[in-house]
């Protein structure tokens, strides 16, 4: 029981481990990027080629960084789940794996089309005529990213608040004893040694009347 119970809880602190450090790095990475990074280097920087170049190097890192942090976040899940088949445990790993696709979707599709066409773009700041239509569609492929990546930081934050609950609802076994129970073993020990004594007093009584009436 000791054992079973050890391994029970070792197994839920590993899924924890693994799902929260995949939430750091997913949805915290996606929320420093998005509040405190992009808008700000186009408001530091003086031009917009700049800024969209040192946004392209970043966007890169933080593509990896999601995908990491979505992989530990789905080991997390199957730690937890184990070779279960409840539905509200099959649900985070959907949820898990669609938050994967969306990231390739966003970070390597629709990245590698904005890229091709910031390379082919002369000048964000003074674009020729043949520039404006290109501009056109990189902003159509860089709202359209946004909008993925918007829908996949909302689920990661649903699928932590779903977890959360799931780890909180899972029965803990009673692994060590209570206050009671040693001293219950203590006592009836002791019950045990006074009823032995007891009956070995009064077999030495029983003897010695046998001996004086024989005698």
């Amino acid at each position: 029981m000791e054992l079973q119970f050890s391994m029970s809880r070792m197994r839920l602190l590993l899924a924890m481990l693994s799902f929260y450090s995949g939430m750091i790095l997913t949805v915290g990475s996606a929320t420093f990027f998005g509040v405190g990074t992009a808008g700000v280097i186009f408001q530091a920087l003086p031009a917009k080629d700049w800024a969209g170049e040192l946004n392209a190097l970043i966007l890169q890192r933080l593509t990896i960084i999601q995908f990491f942090g979505e992989g530990l976040i789905l080991l997390g899940i199957l730690i937890f789940a184990g070779s279960t088949g409840k539905l509200l445990r099959r649900i985070p790993v959907w949820i898990a794996l669609l938050m994967i696709l969306l990231t390739i979707g966003y970070g390597v599709i629709l990245w590698g089309f904005m890229n091709e066409l910031r390379i082919a773009i002369t000048s964000f700041d003074h674009p020729t005529a043949q520039d404006q239509q290109l501009i056109q569609q990189f902003q159509h492929y860089h709202s359209l990213y946004t909008t993925l990546a918007g829908i996949n930081w909302a689920l990661g934050v649903l699928l932590f608040l779903w977890q959360t609950i799931q780890f909180a609802m899972k029965p803990v076994a009673q692994s060590t004893p209570t206050l009671a129970e040693p001293l219950i073993t203590v006592e009836s020990s002791a019950t045990e040694s006074d009823s032995s004594e007891t009956q070995t007093t009064q077999g030495q009584q029983t003897d010695g009347g046998q001996e004086t009436n024989g005698a």
